[in-house]
């Protein structure tokens, strides 16, 4: 959905890459530093120019922490990191991240663990959305959050892409509004023809 709405509104090409990445995090434990490693699922989605330097890594896994830190601060224009979370079951995405070893698995994010020295695998979480469908206000929180914004903006938007944040919001009324759930072939059509003119197979993945 993000990759067509670059490509409407600029009429240029944008491309999707994934990448797997290891983050070590320090915690003081006792006096002393507690290491854990966090493996990441980074979906990327950008223009060419804006993924070039990413190129390289798609598709596979590199354990190089500072491959992490650059994409997890390198927001620019044209690009935007979305970041799955990790789940211990069945992944529903149809994605793989290979380190190249014999201790690979198909269909999972493989990565080698350096706090525990191991070669592990995880799946991204089918309950990580982009696109949460769970937007009910909750009255009893004294900030009556509404469930499901922090999904929409778990990821950083250039202020010159801030066109991505507000249409999303726009759709997250829109639903609200027609008490949909999950959108239909229809409904994406319905919004891509208000704002572009245009019919698209974001279910299809065309």
């Amino acid at each position: 959905m993000i990759r067509h709405l670059y490509q409407f509104h600029t009429g240029k090409d944008y491309q999707i890459l994934t990448i797997g990445t290891t983050e070590t995090d320090i915690e003081p434990v006792y006096g002393r530093k507690s290491y854990h490693t966090i493996p990441h699922l980074n979906i990327l989605i950008g223009s060419e120019k804006a993924l070039a330097p990413y190129q390289e890594l798609s598709g596979t896994h590199t354990n190089d922490d500072m491959a992490y830190t650059n994409i997890y601060f390198g927001y620019k224009k044209d690009l935007i990191n979305i970041d799955t979370e990790k789940y211990d079951g069945d992944a529903e995405f149809d994605i793989e991240c290979l380190t190249g070893r014999i201790f690979d698995k198909k269909g999972k994010i493989n990565y080698y663990n350096p706090t525990y020295e191991y070669y592990d695998t995880f799946s991204p979480s089918a309950e990580k959305q982009v696109f949460s469908s769970d937007i009910r206000v909750n009255l009893r929180s004294s900030l009556c959050k509404i469930k499901g914004i922090k999904d929409v903006f778990d990821f950083k938007i250039h202020p010159s892409d801030s066109y991505i944040a507000k249409t999303l919001i726009s759709m997250i009324i829109y639903k609200r509004n027609n008490q949909i759930k999950n959108f239909s072939s229809e409904d994406y059509n319905h919004i891509f023809n208000v704002l572009y003119g245009e019919n698209v197979n974001i279910i299809g993945g065309c």
